[in-house]
Parts: structure tokens; sequence; C-alpha cells
């Protein structure tokens, strides 16, 4: 009973140090992903699904024969099929917060009163394992432990700098997007920069379509473009401002992407940027991406990835993104667009576009957003636990 005793004081102590705590949390560390793939919401509703469970056992075994058999809640292991089917996305925070505690006191409470001539009482797992009710105790207490740690590891991840490079439309910048939603660090897409210096030329009459960019002229006029990204309120997605205006919309048409290429092959304008994007992650917990980052800004990034597809496939995407926006581009025009940006991007003379020596590659051409997410969500994990 000793033992029994500490394991409750130690779930006790638990519930009042994690309650405040979980009470705390901002909806984007709430929503969170660790490396179970669950966010810190799913966590919390398995756990409070678990505390539930354990209850019912342990008051049933001390009044049921033994071994006694319960419904396989895993599923046979499968917790990621149990988590699923729990609806909690739509709940309170503060409700499940207060739910978890009180049903953990309220477990406490039961196993303070266990019937000591029944603790050897026995029930029956899904995979046939015959567990004590005295072992059920400790076990709950370590499966405790183990989810708080997940959460704790989301809440205050390993900063490191994350390296995404690779070609026009490989999906580099949606997953790099999501991978920093996904763990709490800030997503800087140097493309966006880019396109964005592109954006102004055109705007002042440095750059124009069949004529080369003035380069000496762009390049000075950074000094007077402030950039800066900013999460959209609605979206949570980052969005580029320049000099006071989002210029997300504009930076993003086909004829901006026909002359991005031709600006980013200047040096000066790189040399610039590239200074930008390195104080941008000089206290990390940041991914970027572009086409130089783990060759030229940040060669020494703990994860690099290249990331590439079939042109088709990458200009496919292209023409449906253009098409939901309401551009009505010919897909042999995003094509050949896509083509010319593979060999500008591949020949410039200043940083081509490479796969760095130690990248993972990644060629999406036939996985979908969700299956390179969580490719990209595995390696950052690798990464940090390693």
């Amino acid at each position: 009973m000793h033992s029994l005793q500490t394991n409750n004081q130690a779930i006790l102590k638990l519930v009042d140090a994690w309650t405040p705590r979980l009470m705390g949390l901002t909806n984007d560390v709430i929503n969170r992903i660790s490396h179970h793939h669950w966010t810190v919401r799913e966590i919390l509703g398995h756990l409070i699904d678990s505390a539930s469970n354990n209850t019912h056992r342990i008051i049933h075994l001390q009044y049921q024969y033994t071994p006694f058999p319960f419904p396989d809640y895993a599923r046979n292991g499968n917790n990621d099929r149990w988590v699923a089917i729990q609806d909690y996305k739509t709940e309170n925070w503060a409700d499940m917060v207060q739910l978890w505690k009180y049903l953990n006191l309220h477990l406490a409470h039961v196993i303070s009163r266990i019937d000591p001539g029944k603790l050897r009482n026995k029930w029956i797992s899904g995979a046939g394992r015959h567990v004590a009710l005295e072992d059920m105790v400790s076990d709950y207490l370590s499966h405790l432990r183990l989810h708080l740690d997940d959460i704790e590891a989301v809440m205050h991840p390993p900063k490191i700098i994350v390296a995404i490079d690779g070609h026009a439309g490989s999906g580099k910048s949606t997953m790099a997007a999501e991978l920093a939603r996904a763990v709490g660090y800030a997503y800087i897409d140097t493309g966006a920069m880019y396109r964005a210096v592109t954006l102004y030329g055109v705007e002042h009459g440095l750059v124009e379509e069949g004529r080369r960019p003035n380069a000496d002229k762009l390049s000075e006029s950074i000094a007077d473009m402030h950039l800066y990204f900013f999460p959209d309120v609605l979206t949570g997605r980052s969005e580029l401002w320049m000099n006071g205006r989002c210029v997300e919309p504009e930076i993003r048409t086909i004829y901006i992407g026909r002359l991005v290429s031709h600006v980013a092959a200047i040096t000066q304008v790189r040399k610039k940027l590239v200074a930008m994007q390195q104080e941008m992650g000089r206290d990390k917990g940041v991914v970027m991406d572009g086409r130089d980052i783990g060759t030229v800004v940040f060669p020494d990034a703990e994860l690099k990835v290249f990331a590439t597809a079939a042109p088709e496939a990458r200009a496919k995407r292209r023409y449906d993104e253009l098409r939901l926006k309401g551009e009505n581009p010919s897909f042999a025009e995003v094509l050949r667009n896509v083509r010319q940006r593979d060999h500008i991007d591949g020949t410039r003379k200043d940083s081509p576009l490479r796969q760095a020596f130690d990248a993972l590659l990644l060629d999406n051409s036939y996985m979908s957003t969700e299956e390179q997410n969580a490719w990209l969500l595995n390696q950052f994990y690798k990464t940090i636990r390693s």
C-alpha cells in the first residue's frame, strides 16, 4: 500500500503543477503537433479518456471476477485511431483542463480507497496481457508523465534552423509554413522577399519584361525597402509586408513569376537579402525556404531538405493555384515558366540552385500535401531528438 500511496501523491502533485500551466497555454501552443502527430489538444483529450477509463477499471476490478476483460480502447495498440474518434476539437480549452483536473482528483480519491486485498486482481488487456490492479496504478502514473512530457516538449521545442531548398513549385513553401505553425517556429519565405524586390523594381521602372533589370539602382533601393513577415489574423499564415503594405497578392502573379529569377540572379541583390535573412534567423527557431538556404544563407543549419518534383507536377500545382486566385493562364505558359526558372536558378553565376551535400532529398511528385507535411515533421523531431 505504501507504493500505492506514493503513486497517488505523485498524481496529485502533477495535477497541481500542471493545471495552471495548461490553463495558460495560447491557441498557438494548443494546436502545435507533437512527435506522435497529435496536437496538444488531442494529447489532453487522450489523458481525459485515460483518467476516466482507469477509474472505471479500478472500481470494477474490486467487485468483478478476476481476470476481467475490458474493451480494447486502443484498438489493438492503435492509439492514433482512438484519439481520432474523440471529438475535442470544438471543446472549450479551459473546460477540458478542468475536466482533466477533476477526473484525476476523482481517480486519486478512488485509488486512496482501494481494498488492499484486491491489489492482485487482474484485468486482461486487448493484447491479452494480464495486468494487476496494483500495477495498473503505477502504469497510469507513467502514462500520465509520458504525455505531460510530450506537452512540455511541444511548449518548449529546442531551437534549430530548418533550411528547405528546392525547385519552383516543389511545395517547399507550403510544407515549410505548416512545419513552422506545427512546432511554433517563425516562417521566412525568402522567395517572397525576392518577389517583393521584383515588384518594387516593376513599380519604379527598374524591372520590365524583355529588358535586363537595372541592377545598380535596384540594389541601392533595397535600403528603402522595409520587408517583414506578419501573420494573417484569420489564417495565421505568414505574409510579407513591404513599406507598410501587404504585398502577397501582387508578388504571387505569374507576371512577377516570370521576372523574379532575373532579379534573384543579381549578385548585389542576393548579398543584401542574404544578410537580411541571416539576421532574421540569428536566434534560430526558424523554418526558412528558398534556393540557397542550406548552401549559402545557413550552411550549418541543423536540418536541410531539398524538395523537388517532376516539372509537369510542379506546373500543375502552380496552374491550379493561379486559377483559384482568379487568373487564367494556359498550362503551357505555366510549364514554360517553371522550366525557365529551373534553368535560370540552376545556371546563375551567384549561388545557383543545388542540393547541399548533407540535405535530405524529397521528391514529392506523387505525394499529397498531408504526406509531405508528415514526412517533414518526422524529420524535424528526429533532428531535435538526435
